[in-house]
């Protein structure tokens, strides 16, 4: 087996039978298995892939474990040379699997592989970022961004070259494919993570085995972005946030670093709980 896909899904039952409706259906020469992870959906997701999708394996949770923890039980089951963890609500394109597992098995220094992602509507959904820094993560706390983003320019990539394979810090974890080998000698995601951060993590650790992170251009998927937990209200996403935040930083920052974040994230919270109290009373939408 080549590839093992990794789909872990929780409360989007419509996106993910989308989702393996494109792998089933498009173009793919190479041999690969799917496998999904159940995070404790109430939507009968479960049951839907069993009747729709019998090719596919089906691990149902009896907890929401988070993405990370999720992604780790799936790679148990799994027998391909490469796993890719891909979201539940994504859609891929003819020969998108073929050609970055042919870019991974000519590049063998490629420690994590990104790919193209489109939006519903075809345009470029920005998926690289460089990696945390102590300023990129204050004015993230901070939310002047929402008011001055270009403060955010080098943490978000905002120049960067989507037509154009190269290395990069950190790709979206929407599609984020390695060599199983490498993900078992590194230990897989990091289980203190349950959601976001967790590709960053793996992203750096991989970086400090001597491993490159590379966006690759040449293959492409949809993503409807964030599906999952748009579900979730504003403030518990930003505790979630925050929470997984203070935790990268106390793994791979300075503890000076790690106190202001950790200090800085209560008051990002606070600034959070404000600012869904506006959008509620002006109705604008909330966003991350």
């Amino acid at each position: 087996m080549e590839l093992s896909v990794i789909i872990v899904s929780w409360n989007v039952r419509e996106l993910l039978a989308r989702c393996l409706t494109s792998l089933a259906e498009t173009k793919q020469d190479i041999q690969f298995e799917i496998i999904v992870v159940d995070n404790a959906s109430a939507d009968q997701s479960a049951a839907m892939v069993r009747e729709r999708f019998s090719h596919v394996t089906v691990i149902e949770n009896q907890d929401n474990l988070g993405f990370g923890k999720a992604n780790n039980i799936g790679v148990q089951q799994a027998s391909g040379k490469f796993v890719l963890f891909l979201n539940d609500d994504t859609e891929v394109f003819d020969h998108t699997l073929d050609a970055c597992v042919a870019y991974m098995q000519t590049h063998e220094t490629v420690g994590v592989l990104g790919c193209s992602i489109k939006n519903p509507d075809g345009s470029q959904q920005p998926s690289v970022r460089s990696a945390p820094t102590l300023y990129s993560q204050l004015v993230v706390l901070s939310k002047v961004y929402n008011f001055f983003p270009q403060l955010l320019r080098q943490y978000r990539m905002l120049g960067f070259d989507y037509t154009t394979t190269q290395p990069v810090d950190e790709v979206m974890g929407a599609f984020f494919m390695m060599p199983r080998q490498l993900f078992d000698e590194l230990g897989g995601f990091d289980e203190h993570f349950f959601v976001w951060f967790e590709e960053t993590d793996l992203a750096t650790r991989v970086r400090a085995a001597g491993k490159s992170v590379v966006y690759f251009a040449d293959a492409h998927i949809i993503h409807a972005r964030g599906a999952s937990f748009a579900q979730h209200k504003t403030v518990a996403k930003q505790r979630m946030f925050n929470t997984s935040m203070v935790y990268y930083f106390k793994k791979h920052a300075s503890y000076g670093a790690f106190v202001i974040i950790w200090l800085l994230s209560w008051i990002g919270l606070l600034l959070a709980a404000v600012l869904a109290l506006v959008r509620r009373i002006i109705h604008v939408p909330a966003s991350r």
